[in-house]
């Protein structure tokens, strides 16, 4: 009975994994139809410096299930960390599912989803997170 209810968890969570990843791959502007396109002016900016600790902040409902990507990789799906950065972690509190990004650099400048499903259909959030050079003050991207 146990080992049926173990198999059971893991089918789910397999079932999960699944349709995240895919969901996720829908709202890439690389992974879009032909005519579809990403609404860059929905698009939230964080502006940080580089050496500063970013938070790009999320909304969830505290039952649905999160993730984070930058680009085309996976940075979270849930809690699972799939980022081998050691600088990057999740703030998750009640409704909030936010990815924070330690010791910013240039490289980490670009465009970050949190894609959150709920009730089978993803809600997408798309941040840009913009780096000033401490060098000159000026912006990365």
């Amino acid at each position: 009975m146990d080992i049926m209810i173990a198999v059971q968890d893991v089918c789910v969570s397999s079932q999960w994994f699944t349709a995240i990843i895919l969901s996720l791959c829908c709202f890439l502007p690389s992974c879009l139809p032909a005519g579809q396109t990403v609404d860059y002016a929905s698009i939230e900016s964080v502006v940080t410096r580089q050496g500063d600790t970013a938070l790009l902040r999320c909304t969830s409902d505290g039952i649905s299930k999160g993730a984070w990507l930058n680009r085309s990789s996976i940075i979270f799906a849930g809690n699972d960390k799939w980022s081998v950065d050691p600088r990057v972690s999740i703030v998750s509190s009640g409704g909030e599912y936010s990815l924070q990004i330690q010791k910013v650099d240039v490289t980490d400048d670009g465009l970050y989803t949190c894609s959150v499903q709920s009730e089978r259909n993803p809600k997408p959030k798309h941040l840009h997170l913009v780096v000033k050079d401490n060098t000159d003050g000026s912006l990365i991207g």
